[in-house]
C-alpha cells in the first residue's frame, strides 16, 4: 500500500486556522465546536470557503441542471 500523501484539496481545507461557521458565515477557529456568534454547534462542519463561494457554485449548479432539462425537451419535441 502507497501512500501519496495529502491531497491538494485537503492542505487548502486545512491550511488555515480558521474557518466559515456554515449556518452565520462567522470567521470561527477550525477547531471550535460552537461558533461565538450564532451559538450553532459546528462538530467539525466548518469550511474554509467562503459562503459567497459556495452560493456561486451552487447556483451554477443549478444552471446546469435547468441547461440539461431544456436540452432534454428539445429533443423530445424534435
Amino acid at each position: 500500500m502507497r501512500d501519496d500523501g495529502p491531497l491538494p484539496e485537503d492542505l487548502e481545507r486545512f491550511s488555515s486556522d480558521t474557518a466559515i461557521c456554515p449556518e452565520c458565515g462567522a470567521e470561527v477557529w477550525d477547531q471550535a465546536d460552537v461558533c461565538p456568534s450564532c451559538y450553532a454547534y459546528i462538530g467539525g462542519s466548518a469550511s474554509s470557503r467562503h459562503p459567497v463561494e459556495r452560493w456561486w457554485r451552487r447556483r451554477w449548479m443549478v444552471l446546469v441542471v435547468i441547461a440539461l432539462l431544456v436540452a432534454m425537451m428539445m429533443v423530445y419535441v424534435i
